[in-house]
């Protein structure tokens, strides 16, 4: 069937190449080369190239080898002279030229030869649609009219962009006839260079900047806020600096004589100099571009006569340059590189304005650099595709002489492939119909599926004049499409890839387009997506069902095929310092709730960690007959439980009562309580295990504290895990000189947890341990696991008789052994899920930087069995770090958790989620003790092997533009946890 199109589709340009009332000049028949490809005698490089493209596409397409000869046409057979002759001289101009039995294929060197074979091969039915999705059609014969007689020259001279496609793929450029992108080899053409650099030559910039400042910070740019010299720029009046720069361009012209542009201009920062020199100039012109024309004409001047076909290049661009000065000439070898970032873009550029005024000022020597990429946002759906047509017509218009875009860079952007290739294309000739180009990329690149994404581009087109202002920073898709025109999309995208099924090209390249969709899909899902949804539900069933929305995907169901689609292809970066989407968007909220012009932090959502206090080995319960979660945490010498509806509350919750506290005297347990656990047991009581004191000290069985090896974390690494069982107010030394801990379990008096506990005993007095924990089997056994001191604390599991005491026909079992000071294994849990059963325990202990969970799985049949346990295997459940990578994150210190441990799972009230509470550090341990830790919250995600995984803490990072605004990130609270609407 694709084959049948292939040819279909070929025939059809075939005749639009050799109509009906020519001859033809044979290229192929039967299958059967006709033609010879030849180059001419000494070849250039890029000739011999072009000559053995067009060979392998034309074999490709009949199934035949042509062969190339390096030298003149022979006169026995038809030839194909590729990049000769070379009289073509508008610059990048191509030749396609019949002249008796040879087909010229030719154009200006470098890149003009290649352009050619590029053009005939798409006249002949290929399309290069993307670096790895190219139409080649099957024709056993290969023609053109051997009237043929084609000579075109782009009106740009620079055509470039850097979306992801040509960024990464500059082998794949030329084919779009993009010629500026480094990378392109030069056997292809090279890439064409216009110096378009930020900074006043290298004054602004790294080390120079630094040793130049130093010696003259007279040099540099006065900020009347701080009352001195700044070196983010430099004073454009003062003479040295003009000489300066003059001395630095010939130093780069000495090195580079053949240069052609050379760029001066402000950095990329919003000041200027505000000295009373430059303030007056900026003042008399109207403009702070006044400043840096100042320097960029002294520059030109200084060096026309020595290297006359230097370009001196400027950059008009955000507030500072901009605008254009009231009176100011501009040097003949100065050429302007229009930036106008801030412009609308849902609609084409003006021809008026700054760029109108700018060409004007400088004999249309304008090279423009715009944008298309959502900076914030590269992925998200943006309806302006199309708007490359009449963009490149404004700027042909104005004659100016080079175009260059910033698109959007990740394999998933908005139809990132096709933007790319239409930016090229429309580049190349803007008097092209983009709409017919997009038509004829959708055909080729989407097959089966082009009917959809053709009616959904037009969609988006249509709904364009609804948009009040698109701008280059938007993160929000809500300010271009409706809910309800994105859940039309996303039937679409589903029916296109339902149509591909089976063509694997086809349905490569939908998938990537549709992570644009899904992206969204999941971060609009909680604002206006399932609202919507329901809300269509409700009134036509129909259009539901066609919509596929009945029933809805639920939010993870939209996130879990966005990360397929992001690891199947290597991308999802969501924007320019914005760090990965699926750590941005898969727990968390990166849009607000809007109420007129304020934007407001999702009620649904919180921040980690969730204490103000520290809070040291959390313990986090949902009771699902109350209705309320419950925390318990190490409280010194009693323990504490604290209630509340929402897990993110619990800390800071008032609702607290005191279970159990030891009596004065003659207690068992006379203190130092740790790691207490809540459990409610099948007789409908609540049981605590916890650890505590008995008084007695532990037996260390050395002299000194040196003698331990304490010297090496600069704190002492924990003896027995005695850090881990005092607390309170006592040093760092009584710690390591503890007493010893005994497990002991208390019994609620009734089913309420606030009813009282009573003190049912201890669980082993000849064993000093902590941190308890209980669980069953698939037959219901009760277990417990706990980290017993020894030599470090090694983890142990034991059966139980009852909930109050361990089964004494069962002898203890080492899961975890520890053979040092520094082995510290603690703090076990185990989760149960789907006849599975996997332990996490922490190591390292709380003090520690490097502090961290692992994991392993029970894989044998016999739980009393350390070799069933697979703790060689285990693998890092969480360790020190961020997920989050955004520019927030990086540059807020307090952004991170360090040593995260003693983790306790738990469900969401709904119970289809699984979270964790741990504690951690919020900056690093200096080795004076341990250091405060804090509760951080956390839903545990699932491997693709069932196992839980959580990877690195999430802790969003204050907005580094604004301290006092929200963080960009608000983590969603667990599935089923009420929360109070924000009013209207």
């Amino acid at each position: 069937m694709i084959t049948r199109l292939y040819l279909l589709v070929a025939a059809i340009l075939l005749l639009v190449v050799v109509p009906c009332h020519t001859q033809a000049f044979d290229i192929a028949r039967d299958g059967r080369p006709v033609a010879v490809i030849a180059t001419g005698a000494n070849p250039p490089a890029t000739s011999r190239f072009a000559a053995r493209e067009l060979a392998g596409y034309l074999g490709r397409m009949c199934g035949g080898t042509f062969e190339v000869i390096e030298g003149d046409a022979p006169a026995e057979r038809p030839c194909i002279l590729v990049g000769a002759p070379c009289d073509v001289t508008a610059f990048d101009g191509i030749r396609l030229r019949v002249k008796g039995n040879v087909l010229e294929i030719t154009g200006q060197q470098p890149r003009g030869p290649l352009y050619a074979v590029y053009e005939l091969l798409e006249r002949l039915g290929c399309g290069f649609w993307a670096n790895d999705n190219e139409s080649v059609p099957e024709l056993k014969d290969i023609a053109v009219a051997d009237d043929l007689s084609y000579d075109y020259a782009p009106p740009f001279t620079l055509r470039y962009n850097i979306g992801t496609t040509a960024t990464y793929n500059p082998c794949w450029c030329p084919k779009a006839r993009l010629n500026g992108n480094h990378g392109t080899p030069g056997e292809m053409g090279g890439h064409y260079f216009v110096d378009m650099g930020e900074s006043t030559l290298g004054l602004t910039d790294g080390e120079l900047c630094r040793e130049t400042f130093a010696v003259h910070p007279e040099w540099y740019a006065y900020s009347k806020a701080k009352r001195e010299r700044v070196p983010q720029q430099v004073c454009m009046t003062n003479p040295q600096v003009l000489d300066k720069v003059v001395e630095l361009a010939r130093a780069i012209m000495g090195k580079t004589p053949d240069r052609e542009f050379l760029a001066c201009s402000y950095a990329d920062v919003p000041i200027r100099c505000q000295c009373p020199a430059c303030d007056a100039l900026a003042e008399r012109e109207g403009s702070s571009s006044a400043l840096l024309l100042n320097v960029v004409n002294y520059l030109a001047r200084a060096m026309a006569t020595d290297y006359p076909k230097l370009t001196i290049t400027f950059l008009a661009y955000n507030a500072n340059s901009i605008k254009p000065p009231a009176n100011m000439r501009i040097e003949p070898n100065v050429a302007c590189i229009f930036a106008n970032i801030w412009r609308n873009y849902a609609v084409p550029p003006p021809p008026t304005g700054n760029l109108a005024r700018w060409c004007e000022l400088t004999r249309n020597r304008v090279y423009v650099w715009d944008y298309g990429a959502m900076f914030n946002n590269y992925i998200m759906p943006t309806p302006t595709v199309d708007l490359h047509g009449p963009t490149m017509r404004v700027y042909r218009d104005l004659k100016c002489p080079g175009v260059f875009a910033q698109l959007s860079q990740d394999e998933m952007s908005d139809c990132i492939d096709l933007s790319c290739w239409l930016y090229g294309k429309m580049a190349w000739n803007p008097d092209q119909d983009e709409w017919k180009l997009i038509d004829q990329w959708c055909d080729g690149a989407l097959g089966a599926g082009a009917p959809f994404l053709k009616k959904w581009l037009r969609m988006e087109a249509a709904h364009r004049p609804n948009i009040k202002f698109l701008s280059h920073a938007e993160y929000d898709n809500r300010v271009c499409l409706t809910p309800e025109l994105l859940l039309q999309g996303n039937a679409l995208f589903l029916e296109a890839l339902d149509a591909v099924e089976g063509d694997e090209r086809r349905t490569r390249q939908l998938e990537q387009m549709y992570g644009s969709i899904l992206s969204v899909m999941v971060e609009r899902y909680n604002f206006d997506i399932r609202e919507t949804a329901q809300q269509i539900a409700a009134t036509n069933a129909a259009e539901a069902a066609r919509l596929r929305i009945a029933p809805l995907p639920t939010r993870e169901d939209y996130y879990l095929q966005f990360e397929r689609t992001c690891k199947r292809y290597k991308c999802g970066w969501l924007g320019e310092f914005e760090g990965g989407a699926c750590a941005r968007i898969h727990h968390g909220e990166i849009l607000r709730v809007i109420r007129g012009k304020k934007k407001l932090v999702p009620p649904w959502t919180f921040q980690n960690p969730v204490s103000k206090t520290p809070v040291q080995d959390p313990f986090v319960t949902w009771d699902d007959k109350a209705g309320c979660y419950y925390l318990l945490c190490t409280s010194g010498d009693q323990v504490e439980i604290r209630r509340g509806k929402n897990a993110a509350g619990l800390a800071d919750s008032d609702d607290r009562s005191v279970a159990w506290r030891p009596p004065s005297k003659n207690a068992p347990i006379a203190g130092n309580i740790t790691a207490p656990e809540l459990h409610r047991g099948k007789d409908g009581k609540w049981y605590i295990y916890a650890s505590g004191s008995d008084g007695m000290t532990i037996t260390t069985g050395t002299s000194s504290m040196d003698e331990m090896g304490l010297q090496d974390m600069g704190l002492g690494d924990d003896i027995m895990g005695a850090a881990e069982s005092l607390k309170g107010d006592r040093s760092f030394k009584d710690m390591l000189e503890a007493s010893e801990n005994r497990l002991f379990v208390l019994q609620s008096k009734g089913d309420d947890v606030f009813g009282g506990f009573e003190f049912k005993g201890i669980l082993d007095k000849t064993i000093s341990a902590l941190d308890p924990t209980i669980f069953r089997d698939a037959d219901s056994t009760l277990y417990m696991c706990y980290a017993q001191q020894a030599t470090g604390t090694r983890i142990v599991i034991r059966k139980m008789k009852d909930y109050l005491s361990f089964d004494p026909e069962s002898k203890p079992v080492i899961l975890l052994n520890s053979h040092s000071t520094s082995d510290i294994y603690e703090a076990p849990a185990v989760i149960a899920r789907d006849g599975r059963l996997f332990l996490i325990y922490s190591c390292m202990g709380r003090w520690s930087n490097s502090g961290l969970m692992k994991i392993c799985e029970y894989t044998g049949k016999e739980i009393m069995r350390a070799a069933s346990w697979n703790a060689r295997a285990a693998r890092n459940f969480l360790v020190s770090g961020n997920k989050l990578s955004s520019i927030a994150e990086q540059k807020d210190r307090f952004a991170q958790c360090l040593g995260p441990g003693h983790g306790s799972f738990f469900p969401s009230p709904d119970g289809t989620e699984l979270w964790c509470a741990y504690h951690g550090m919020r900056r690093p341990n200096t080795g004076t003790g341990p250091a405060d830790v804090y509760l951080f919250l956390q839903r545990v995600d699932f491997a693709e092997d069932g196992s839980p995984d959580m990877g690195r803490p999430e802790i969003a990072g204050a907005n580094p533009e604004n301290k006092n605004a929200p963080p960009g990130t608000c983590f969603i609270i667990p599935s089923g946890e009420p929360w109070t609407p924000l009013p209207q």
